[in-house]
């Protein structure tokens, strides 16, 4: 016998979840954050977006962006491709329904700029399409806003205006100290400035550290021009290819990336004594914050390093990589870092959450400037960072390869 029996369903009842369900309040927007920059992600904050957040479409200046997340009252989003400087409305649409925030988001992107260099290798001096330089490496600034630049066997020095001079250094490869331009180097690398306008050098094939005093006199702080890994007082000390260097003006000391002897070495200015304070593989970069640690990047291994005043070594960024080789390294006030990245072409930011991001360099090599992001570079390598007049932040960088410095400021 069979029996049979019928019921009545409910139109939803085979199906869980509407796909598109409308929300019971008016779609509106209150606020992006941030409201400004070059960079995702940004947060729309409203009332009545979709729960799924796909079902939603968003638009900034009129050009769709990339929802990453959401809810029905956040929506995490990427700038869309092409966005172009300037003011752009927000606009969110779903469910028939629109709305949008007129002038919400202003799109200021970093630019690279020409500086120095007319990309021909050479020694000349004078304005910014006259000088040249033969493989600037490693860049520093004065309070002043005056640029100091290491390149070939000489330190040049580039005025607020964008005239280039020589500031130190024959040409003439050696070790002698002395006036200015007597003295002599062999590949100096890393520079850094104190307070009172002394400049110090890691001359990385004399395997010592150097000092140019105010008034323009050289000597040699630490090192004797053999190649060695002995702590000791001034000339007693050896170094094997000093690359970074790096002041803490509270304490008067010298960090020294030691790259040979893949060590950081500090010496006391006052003293002249060298001692080790940690071990690192083919350090390069060094910079250092109010608290007194040290960041730095390995260049024979890829990771980007912090060291405390306890000398407690950790990883904090990069990756394992025998080819990327991360250069030089700045923080800014908010105590991001900028890194070049010589073998990539690039200079990365990395915040305070461990997060990279490119900067500036499209990672393919060339010689364009214009947005950051859409900039070539060729072997970049050193890099500074300041404040101008009205407080903007400035970077610098050497690009090597190109035979020029180069401006990275932003666009408004």
């Amino acid at each position: 016998m069979v029996f049979s029996s019928g019921c009545s369903k409910s139109p939803n009842e085979n199906n869980n979840e509407d796909p598109d369900p409308t929300p019971s309040v008016t779609l509106s927007i209150t606020a992006i954050n941030p409201d400004k920059g070059d960079a995702g992600p940004l947060t729309i904050t409203g009332k009545g977006f979709n729960p799924i957040p796909t079902v939603n479409q968003v638009f900034i200046g009129g050009l769709p962006a990339t929802i990453l997340s959401g809810n029905d009252t956040n929506l995490v989003i990427d700038l869309p491709a092409n966005i172009q400087v300037g003011l752009h409305t927000i606009e969110v649409r779903n469910n028939s329904q629109s709305a949008s925030l007129t002038g919400a988001y202003r799109f200021t992107p970093w630019v690279v700029e020409h500086l120095a260099g007319s990309g021909e290798m050479g020694s000349a001096n004078g304005s910014a399409n006259e000088a040249s330089f033969i493989n600037p490496i490693g860049i520093t600034i004065n309070k002043e806003g005056t640029i100091y630049v290491s390149d070939g066997n000489r330190i040049r020095k580039i005025s607020k205006d964008g005239i280039t001079s020589h500031y130190a250094g024959s040409g003439i490869t050696g070790l002698t100290d002395g006036v200015a331009a007597a003295a002599r180097f062999n590949l100096p690398g890393g520079l850094v400035m104190d307070n009172n306008q002394n400049l110090y050098v890691a001359d990385q094939q004399n395997h010592a550290i150097r000092k140019i005093d105010a008034n323009g006199i050289v000597s040699t702080l630490a090192g004797n021009g053999l190649p060695g890994n002995k702590n000791g007082t001034g000339p007693d000390a050896q170094f094997d290819s000093p690359y970074g260097i790096a002041i803490n003006e509270a304490t008067q000391e010298l960090f020294v990336a030691d790259y040979n002897n893949n060590a950081i070495r500090k010496i006391n200015i006052n003293t002249k004594e060298v001692s080790s304070l940690a071990v690192v593989k083919f350090p390069g970069g060094l910079t250092i914050n109010k608290q007194g640690d040290l960041f730095l990047t390995e260049k024979g291994t890829g990771w980007i390093k912090k060291i405390t005043p306890a000398g407690i070594v950790s990883i904090i960024g990069g990756t394992a990589s025998l080819t990327d080789l991360p250069s030089f390294i700045v923080l800014d006030e908010n105590q991001n870092m900028y890194i070049t990245y010589k073998s990539l072409n690039q200079i990365v930011k990395l915040n305070t959450e461990g997060i990279a991001s490119v900067f500036a360099g499209l990672r393919l090599s060339g010689d364009e400037n214009g947005p950051a992001k859409q900039s070539k570079f060729l072997f970049p390598e050193g890099i500074a960072i300041t404040k101008d007049e009205n407080g903007k932040t400035l970077i610098y960088v050497t690009d090597a390869g190109n035979q020029k410095i180069k401006k990275i400021r932003l666009s408004e």
